[in-house]
């Protein structure tokens, strides 16, 4: 069930002022005093209530696989971090400060569709739809607070381990705006779940969210490969693991390397990080202390695997040792997920 988590107690005034100023707003949209767009193309928002951490990525990722094959597809970002601004179109030889970590990688990903982004994802939908060949369908990633655009299919997504109805409002929690932002969803996927979630874990769930709809998802680990000539490596539990990352809710990868490897040493960073001469440096002497028999290994995840790349080959100590682990995302109910987003689609 949802697990332990710590909570800001002397932080509610601010939540209370924080929580007054999103409801406003919110209102001002229901009201119609601030305009929601919409647009004559089938747009599907993954998006969350908290500040990251919920598995937005591999989510959207699994939407682009369901509808590439069949559709013009297009993901638009703000592009969290990016150093550049306004409106930008992944080319060829467009690298991962122009666009932002999560969009670089999918790019790189799925070369064969639009990827975009833009803080102001009204002008960005206004651009993509005034290219020669428009998108047929748009995914809006993180987008669930931006109403100025409004979404034809809204997928809130919520962490297992900290479900939104057990949150509480910033800075007292970690809620961007009140747990009853989930009347908005169409659908809600509890992520980051047991593989074998059981029927009681699911009635929790259901009976402490407001929306029909609701999934159930987890990552499962596949394979590491090797940042310096795409081998693929299996784990054991015999494998000496390094865990360096920039994630915003690591939890579930410790849990998970701790179960299926030997987790010898983790260096954690705030989400998105951008890394350093001074973090290679930590990371190449952390290596040297727990690389007893020199078979330990430098795990990363995909995102962090774009911005450590342009600096691992620098460092030959461990340049051989650094691989990033891919997930795959498994649905409990796969096939009414999937028909939920192609009936969507195929109808609008």
């Amino acid at each position: 069930m949802a697990g332990k988590f710590k909570v800001y107690y002397s932080l509610l005034p601010f939540s209370l002022i924080y929580n007054f100023v999103t409801f406003i707003r919110n209102k001002l949209f229901d009201f119609k005093i601030l305009k929601s767009k919409s647009f004559n193309v089938p747009m599907i928002c993954v998006g969350n209530l908290a500040v990251g951490g919920t598995g937005k990525t591999p989510h959207a990722e699994y939407i682009i696989r369901l509808l590439k094959d069949n559709y013009r597809v297009a993901l638009l970002s703000r592009g969290y971090r990016r150093k550049s601004k306004g409106f930008r179109i992944s080319t060829k030889n467009m690298s991962v400060d122009e666009l932002g970590d999560e969009p670089f990688l999918i790019a790189q990903k799925f070369p064969n569709i639009i990827v975009a982004v833009d803080a102001d994802r009204r002008e960005g939908v206004k651009k993509l739809m005034a290219l020669k060949e428009p998108p047929q369908v748009i995914i809006l990633d993180d987008a669930f607070q931006h109403r100025y655009v409004k979404a034809g299919l809204n997928i809130l997504l919520t962490d297992f381990s900290r479900p939104y109805f057990n949150d509480y409002v910033m800075p007292m929690g970690r809620l961007r705006e009140a747990s009853n932002g989930e009347t908005r969803a169409d659908m809600v996927v509890v992520t980051k779940s047991p593989h074998y979630i059981n029927s009681s874990e699911k009635k929790f769930f259901r009976d402490h969210i407001a929306v029909k709809n609701v999934f159930f998802s987890s990552l499962v680990n596949n394979s590491i490969i090797s940042l310096a000539d795409n081998s693929e490596r299996k784990l054991t539990k015999d494998t000496p693991v390094l865990l360096v990352t920039g994630i915003a809710q690591p939890h579930s990868l410790i849990a998970k390397l701790q179960q299926d490897a030997n987790l010898v040493g983790k260096i954690l960073f705030d989400d998105h990080h951008d890394f350093t001469k001074k973090d290679m440096e930590m990371i190449v002497k952390e290596f040297k202390a727990v690389n007893h028999n020199n078979d330990c290994v430098i795990v990363v995840t995909e995102k962090d695997a774009v911005k450590i790349r342009r600096h691992a080959l620098k460092y030959k100590i461990i340049a051989d040792s650094i691989y990033f682990i891919t997930l795959d995302l498994l649905f409990d109910e796969k096939e009414r997920f999937n028909q939920t987003i192609l009936e969507y689609v195929r109808k609008n």
